[in-house]
């Protein structure tokens, strides 16, 4: 199991540094099942390992800068741990109390020059990553790398001409390495990913689950590819890029430097962007077409052919609640009021003047005779395991510690591992009662949920305490404040304003960036 843990402060040179972080998460689970006598009589259980919910550990790590970007460090990490024993539909715990997990060596990072940036919340980039072997001698356990790791399954296939340099980051289980193909230092290579022949993968650049680079490709350095990306044959990626998950590249595309494409992006054939552009999610880039060095384009906007784009593609919100994109800057637009315009990443503006805060305008239910693929899937990958037993599932109870919050989260990372584009959402709604300068709160409780991204636009909400398909748009009725049959809602941010109706609904990357915001998300 590998653990990185993030802190954030400045260090002197050559001088140490105590810090003290909380662990907020802790899972350990093994294949094998254990033989344990019940009346005498022998039973199989499963046996697995998770952080006491009455104490919350800690750790302190004693760190020293030896470079302007890196250093050794101690660690002394309490879990208070609880084993949990199960077979069939019984479960028996034991308490371990807190277990010293303890180490005397390791080094650390900046998160933007360790081999796993791009694995990091963009938030985070002044954090720093630790990397150690942390042991036990209570539970006869160690955590490691995930690399070191004898026991776990390597590659499926690395072609005999292949290049990989022997201080690689990580090979990931059942990928597949090509001919010819040069994989440098430091490189990370996701589980099931595919390596095209003579490809070349740069130093400490990221290669997410599933990704398929095809013959040729070059992949600069530090750059991080996504899940699921696909990148074409000819195609050239300069360093420290950024693909998002699903983004598509067409045959001999070229990608600049410090360049990032957001989820289900596709670029076509031939396509070209400049250094430090920015495509947001959903974007289409026609044959051939050209953005310029760092030129914004708004999620789900269309990059024409020709000629060159070379100003930010803006999505704008009209008085009658239709949309449009439309190219900066906005001295070519019409004398009259023009309308608002919401662009990936920025604050929006009208006239060049700031107006409303920044809002996403999404469909409500998609139609059900024409769902998007993977759609008819979805309930079985929701599953049973995380609504709490009251509503028929098989997770925790509800109560203080587990509340829509915590729901929605677990449910947001499970469906992302299986390569859904989620969000997280927080629902709060205008208190009727509420006047200015009155004593009546203006905001009534929030609610959490789970949210996916289809190509073209639409938006499933999910209440998260539901199993399979009964939470499945169950609230978007509701969401919809203004019945026009969209949803609109705030994007990264928690303004004291409504977004659809008496609604303030935003939507985050995840709950911790919700809370980060302000926002309430209930439930530990």
């Amino acid at each position: 199991m590998q653990r990185n843990t993030l802190v954030s402060l400045p260090l002197p040179q050559g001088q140490p540094a105590h810090v003290v972080t909380t662990v907020s998460d802790f899972a350990l689970s093994g294949t094998q099942r254990i033989t344990v006598l019940v009346n005498g009589v022998p039973q199989e259980w499963a046996v697995s390992a998770t952080l006491s919910s009455r104490t919350t550990a800690y750790g302190s790590y004693d760190l020293t800068r030896t470079s302007l970007s890196s250093g050794t460090f101690t660690a002394n990490i309490e879990l208070p741990v609880t084993l949990i024993f199960r077979r069939g539909g019984q479960a028996k715990t034991l308490d371990l109390g807190v277990v010293p997990l303890l180490t005397s060596s390791g080094t650390w990072t900046t998160i933007a020059t360790s081999p796993t940036a791009a694995l990091a919340a963009s938030k985070l980039q002044l954090g720093v990553a630790l990397t150690g072997t942390l042991t036990s001698t209570a539970l006869d356990l160690s955590i490691s790398p995930a690399h070191v790791d004898p026991n776990r399954p390597g590659p499926t296939y690395v072609d005999p001409t292949a290049a990989v340099d022997p201080g690689v980051g990580s090979l990931g289980r059942y990928c597949s390495i090509g001919a010819g193909a040069s994989i440098a230092a430091g490189a990370v290579i996701g589980p099931h990913a595919v390596i095209g022949p003579s490809a070349h993968i740069g130093v400490d650049a990221v290669i997410g689950d599933r990704a398929s680079i095809g013959t040729r490709v070059v992949v600069g350095d530090g750059s991080a590819l996504s899940s699921f990306v696909v990148v074409a044959s000819g195609c050239t990626i300069g360093a420290a890029a950024v693909l998002g998950t699903g983004a598509n590249l067409g045959t001999a595309t070229q990608v600049g430097d410090g360049a990032s494409i957001l989820g289900d992006s596709v670029l076509e054939g031939g396509c070209t962007l400049g250094n430090n552009a920015r495509l947001g999610r959903q974007v289409r880039a026609r044959a051939g077409a050209t953005v310029g060095a760092g030129v914004e384009i708004a999620s789900g906007a269309t990059v024409p052919a020709s000629p060159a784009q070379l100003t930010d593609i803006v999505r704008c919100i009209l008085d009658d609640g239709s949309e449009e994109y439309r190219s900066l800057p906005t001295s070519s637009w019409p004398p009259e009021t023009p309308p608002a315009v919401i662009q990936q990443g920025s604050s929006p503006s009208v006239a060049g003047s700031l107006a409303a805060p920044p809002i996403m305008a999404e469909h409500g239910p998609m139609d059900p005779g024409d769902p998007p693929a993977g759609y008819e899937d979805l309930a079985d990958h929701i599953g049973k395991d995380i609504a709490p037993p009251g509503n028929g599932g098989t997770g925790q109870p509800c109560g203080d510690d587990y509340r829509c919050g915590w729901y929605a989260e677990q449910l947001r990372i499970k469906l992302e591992s299986k390569g859904y584009d989620t969000t997280f959402t927080v629902w709060d709604r205008l208190n009727p009662d509420w006047k200015q300068g009155s004593s009546a709160p203006k905001w009534l409780r929030s609610h959490c949920l789970t949210d996916i991204h289809w190509p073209g636009g639409n938006m499933v909400f999910i209440e998260a305490q539901f199993i399979e398909g009964h939470g499945i748009n169950a609230r978007t009725k509701e969401l919809d404040g203004n019945n026009d049959h969209k949803i609109a809602a705030f994007v990264g941010t928690l303004p004291d304003a409504t977004s659809d109706g008496n609604n303030r609904i935003a939507v985050f990357e995840s709950r911790a960036e919700a809370a980060a915001a302000g926002a309430v998300c209930n439930g530990n």
